[in-house]
């Protein structure tokens, strides 16, 4: 199941305490990122991959999170799935930019995640 706006918003709050982030950010957007998340998950194990995704596309939603929290989002999520997701974020880095600018496609990204996950 996606998690809440609410619970997105308290991760971003956590990070944001974390690392010293300054920028609030918006609840609408976070909203809009998790409508499309919902609508790209098709199965539990999608859910991941459709967070980071949709997060990532709606990097001005996450303030100065954007290019931390659609990983500890995805990371955390597949660990409430009981999955594991054998990634750096180095490996991340690459698909902020390919996903925002649309050369990336969700396919793409979900079939990257699943070569990347392993049950806990």
């Amino acid at each position: 199941m996606i998690p809440s706006a609410e619970s997105i918003l308290g991760a971003h709050a956590f990070l944001a305490r974390r690392f010293g982030l300054t920028s609030a950010p918006s609840e609408a957007g976070v909203r809009n990122a998790l409508a499309m998340a919902r609508a790209l998950a098709t199965q539990d194990t999608d859910e991941p991959a459709a967070l980071f995704f949709a997060l990532a596309m709606f990097p001005r939603a996450l303030g100065d999170a954007w290019r931390v929290l659609p990983a500890v989002v995805a990371i955390n999520h597949a660990v409430s799935l009981g999955l594991r997701l054998r990634m750096t974020r180095d490996e991340l880095l690459p698909f902020y930019g390919a996903i925002v600018t649309r050369t990336a496609t969700f396919e793409e990204v979900r079939a990257w995640f699943g070569k990347h996950m392993d049950p806990l």
